[in-house]
């Protein structure tokens, strides 16, 4: 009667922790299949399929095979052939399919995350491969032998009733990054991020990104002086290396005997030292030796108690460190430690609301923005004395969480946020905001935002569109026709002697160690003896006077 009064069915479980997906029977619309999921968790899956001969007035269990897993809360589905009722496919984890009513269900597909180049126009994996966690089921109504299929890897098809699988995602930019995008200063074709259920996906130039590091990706990290060297890393902190550009992967995770990282959980690369790593569970972990060795700091000591969720280190000085927690069992906090993590000091501006992204300013340690998620707050701080006080930069921007934040190395009152809405960004230090939403779809929720000095673009990684790069506001000007992008530095290591070939006239030459220290006064020149100086790494800066123009490349001394 239209909803006017409702009937329970009978047959249905008395008690089940998930939902019921329904599906009726076009050939025999009296006909109709109940999938009751049970999980919510690894420990605790149960799945029911019910069949109805009446309309759903009654069900009866005609199989208990858990096809949905600990997932009975979240994804499972059931779809009928349009011409046989007989004939079901039954969803979850993988794919099932029936042929007697759903007395027998048959896995039909094998799951998790096909690695490697995939190419664009697929299919991704062997023709018994289905993504892993399907969604959605329907048997096409006019194609009598198509099934469509939804699930954590896009759109996949089947072309012969379920039996056989591929997918068809080309074209189709619905992606999710999770933020710890990274982009490469060297190289304007390399980039990488981890992506919700997709592992890590890495950018070398054409279309079909490479995936590795398989799970859901999280947090990554690109060596500041040799692209061959990155990180990536998948859920609760297990961080992976690799030396030869991506081709293979060695474990590199801390001890975590004892912590709980969040699941997706940051770490950071030092610019000025890149052996030197940050990652971050409840506790804060530092390598000396690009991920070979891990050690536990601030006393071995949590920070709070909660695990961190956003963290930055400053590039000239990477003893200055800025970590955001996440409100577990304690009021979210911003801390800082500017002696290595030694120790910190809680800094936060705005109460117990969440840090979601942190910026140290290029150039200048004791400067810094945390941005924050929320609605009707402030969500823009900025700071120029290591957090000792803040000033609020909002102003005209959206009151929405707001995710991300990167600074402008050419121009540093020039600095970008993105949002749920977008990207913004001022060129006045944050009096004033305005969008930046250049080729973006509208409302889109960007993640991270990253800079790549290699060709000067803008890299936005947002939550189900993909990833997008755009020219910076503000690029490298000269009051020449001279400019810094084919200044040539050699050799690289040395043993002492430095050349510097292809400089402009009047460049200023600056030298620092790694802890930021300047060994030489502004000079001219193009050669330099590091004969006398200890191995380790070096700093050379370029700059042009009346210019923003300013490069800093890193040498080796052997």
């Amino acid at each position: 009667d239209a909803g006017v009064s409702w009937e329970e069915s009978q047959g249905v479980p008395s008690s089940f922790a998930g939902k019921i997906l329904l599906a009726r029977s076009e050939s025999s619309p009296e006909v109709l299949y109940a999938s009751v999921g049970n999980g919510f968790w690894f420990d605790d899956g149960f799945t029911w399929l019910l069949k109805s001969t009446n309309n759903g007035q009654s069900f009866i269990t005609v199989n208990q095979t858990d096809y949905s897993r600990w997932q009975g809360w979240f994804y499972h589905d059931v779809s009928i052939h349009p011409e046989n009722e007989n004939e079901v496919i039954a969803i979850g984890i993988d794919i099932h399919k029936s042929t007697d009513g759903g007395l027998n269900l048959i896995q039909k597909s094998s799951g998790g995350v096909e690695l490697g180049d995939i190419p664009v126009l697929g299919p991704d994996g062997p023709p018994f491969y289905s993504h892993s966690d399907h969604h959605f089921v329907r048997h096409h109504p006019e194609i009598e032998d198509l099934v469509i299929f939804g699930n954590d890897g896009g759109v996949f098809l089947s072309f012969d009733r379920g039996e056989t699988f591929r997918s068809a995602n080309a074209g189709l930019q619905t992606t999710q990054f999770y933020n710890g995008f990274s982009a490469s200063n060297n190289d304007e074709n390399l980039a990488l991020g981890g992506l919700q259920d997709n592992s890590t996906s890495i950018f070398q130039g054409s279309e079909a990104w490479r995936r590795a590091v398989g799970g859901d990706g999280s947090w990554t990290a690109i060596n500041p002086i040799n692209d061959n060297i990155f990180y990536a890393s998948s859920q609760n902190l297990r961080i992976a290396r690799t030396n030869n550009g991506g081709a293979s992967f060695s474990n590199r995770s801390p001890n975590l005997t004892g912590d709980e990282p969040l699941f997706i959980a940051p770490f950071v690369i030092s610019k000025i030292n890149p052996s030197v790593l940050y990652a971050a569970g409840k506790y804060l972990y530092k390598t000396f030796n690009d991920g070979d060795d891990w050690l536990r700091l601030n006393n071995q000591q949590m920070l709070n108690g909660d695990p961190i969720f956003a963290l930055d280190v400053a590039e000239l000085d990477d003893d200055v460190i800025y970590a955001g927690t996440a409100p577990e069992d304690h009021p979210a906090a911003l801390m800082v430690s500017t002696n290595g993590g030694n120790s910190f000091t809680e800094v936060s501006p705005l109460g117990n609301q969440i840090v979601n992204d942190i910026s140290v300013f290029p150039n200048s340690p004791e400067k810094a923005i945390a941005v924050y998620s929320g609605f009707d707050n402030p969500h823009v701080f900025l700071t120029e004395d290591y957090g000792l006080t803040w000033n609020d930069i909002t102003n005209n921007l959206p009151l929405v969480p707001t995710n991300a934040v990167i600074i402008n190395p050419y121009n540093e009152d020039e600095i970008y946020v993105g949002n749920d809405l977008g990207v913004y960004y001022t060129n006045n230090g944050g009096q004033s905001w305005e969008p930046y939403q250049i080729g973006l779809p509208s409302a889109a929720i960007v993640l991270d935002l990253k800079i790549s000095t290699a060709n000067n673009k803008l890299w936005a990684a947002t939550h189900g569109f993909g990833t997008y790069r755009v020219d910076l506001e503000t690029q490298p000007v000269s009051n020449s026709n001279e400019d810094l992008t084919s200044v040539n530095i050699y050799p690289n290591p040395t043993s002492g002697i430095v050349n510097i070939e292809g400089m402009p006239n009047n460049v200023e030459v600056e030298l620092f160690n790694n802890l930021g220290q300047k060994l030489t006064n502004k000079t001219i020149l193009n050669q330099l003896d590091l004969s006398n100086l200890e191995t380790g790494l070096y700093f050379i800066s370029l700059s042009l006077p009346g210019t923003n123009q300013k490069i800093t490349k890193t040498i080796i001394k052997q």
